[in-house]
């Protein structure tokens, strides 16, 4: 359940972010993502890139755990 979940924000994250930054390129921003670019341009621009590298950081740990969990324990 924790993986499934870790794996849904990250999917989230790292899909808006990615949308946010390239977006941001043509001028067009999400209505709720607006508050990022009250710290300035530059700022909200790397804040949006951090979202997407937040993203794609949770889908590689949920995915470290499927195959942790995923493993035969050694018999001796």
């Amino acid at each position: 359940m924790k993986r499934t979940v870790l794996l849904v924000v990250g999917f989230i994250s790292m899909l808006t972010g990615m949308m946010a930054f390239f977006m941001s390129f043509i001028g067009i921003n999400f209505v709720f993502l607006e508050w990022l670019d009250g710290f300035g341009e530059g700022l909200g621009f790397v804040l949006k890139a951090v979202l997407a590298l937040f993203g794609f950081i949770a889908i590689t740990i949920a995915q470290l755990n499927v195959k942790e969990e995923n493993q035969e324990p050694e018999i001796m």
